[in-house]
């Protein structure tokens, strides 16, 4: 398998595990199996190898290759000639730069939203179970948690925008690498 095939694929692992953790599917775990597979082995790995090698359960393996090619990070090909028909799954690197930079440039976006409404709104957080709110809907709870009755504490944002910064140079530096 050629370098940029290979690096093509590790890029697509992480993604796709976090992209999978984002969307709380809870297959993050078996979508890094699952990847690391068709890594290892090639294009055109049936889903029911990839089940019985990684000792998993098939509707697991195939809701995790279904939400995969729905992003268009694998595909599924079928391929015929005299002898006999293959068929299976394998990670479309050409797609996958393509797909990665729009999905991030996408994240960057909603992190500089995310920063911009952390630097100028000012919140208030319940100590007890953490939920965050503006300072209007915390006048509308008369400054009281609508789910426990607790007070509400002023918010400082500080760490948070630190976080968000750093978290959008990364990106934006990842961005100006591909």
């Amino acid at each position: 398998m050629p370098k940029r095939t290979i690096d093509g694929a590790r890029k697509l692992k992480m993604f796709a595990v976090k992209m999978l953790d984002m969307y709380h599917q809870g297959f993050g775990e078996i979508a890094s199996q699952v990847i690391d597979y068709l890594v290892d082995n090639g294009p055109l790995v049936p889903e029911e190898v990839i089940s019985r090698s990684l000792n998993a359960r098939s509707n697991d393996v195939r809701k995790v290759l279904q939400v995969l090619s729905e992003h268009g990070l694998i595909s599924f090909r079928r391929v015929a000639n005299r002898d006999r028909e293959r068929q299976g799954w394998y990670i479309d690197v050409e797609n996958l730069e393509h797909v990665i930079k729009v999905r991030l440039e996408k994240v960057l976006e909603k992190l500089k939203a995310k920063m911009e409404a952390e630097s100028n709104v000012q919140f208030y957080y319940c100590q007890h179970d953490g939920s965050k709110y503006t300072i209007d809907e915390a006048i509308e709870y008369e400054f009281t948690c609508p789910r426990c009755g607790m007070v509400l504490e002023e918010y400082n944002g500080v760490k948070a925008v630190e976080f968000l910064k750093k978290n959008i140079e990364n990106v934006e530096a990842f961005l100006k690498g591909e």
